[in-house]
């Protein structure tokens, strides 16, 4: 019945949180962020709790993506007294270098492309992610040959959930 499906990629496919766990702890370890932190945990900790409420300002058009990027990574520091906008730029950078790089896939994803591929259905991504990583990550992860176009929000300037996205 159904011909074309389409997937997000992030935590749908590629396993963006053990992929970024991951990065983080290297990135942490690289900049020597012990110096400022009790432990990784403190540290991923607070970055979390503030990236969660940048995505949905984010999201509500309050912050623009460089903004969100900026003070996601800022903002950890900032909350044990480190104001060290350089050093949060430089663990930015080094952290987007190498996070696309990652090539972990959620379970059984590999399997349910294979398997979909093989039978003829078109797939499709449909993701909030953003242009510069998303499409390294289904390189690094072997699955880009899996689909007929990617579609992002980056690209289009709507986010999912929002109705225009999936008209698109």
């Amino acid at each position: 019945m159904y011909k074309n499906l389409f997937f997000d990629l992030d935590d749908t496919l590629w396993a963006f949180s053990e992929n970024a766990y991951d990065t983080f702890l290297e990135m942490y370890e690289k900049h020597r962020y012990s110096r400022f932190f009790h432990s990784f945990s403190h540290f991923y900790g607070l970055y979390q709790q503030r990236n969660s409420e940048l995505w949905v300002e984010y999201a509500e058009g309050k912050v623009t993506k460089d903004e969100l990027n900026r003070q996601r990574f800022f903002y950890p520091l900032q909350a044990v007294g480190v104001e060290d906008a350089l050093l949060a730029k430089q663990f930015s950078e080094d952290f987007f270098a190498v996070i696309p790089t990652k090539s972990k896939l959620m379970p059984h994803a590999g399997e349910v492309l294979d398997y979909l591929h093989g039978r003829g259905y078109n797939l499709y991504i449909l993701s909030n992610g953003f242009r510069e990583l998303q499409r390294r990550k289904m390189q690094s992860a072997g699955i880009a040959r899996y689909f007929k176009k990617v579609v992002l929000s980056d690209d289009i300037g709507v986010l999912k959930p929002w109705l225009p996205i999936f008209h698109f």
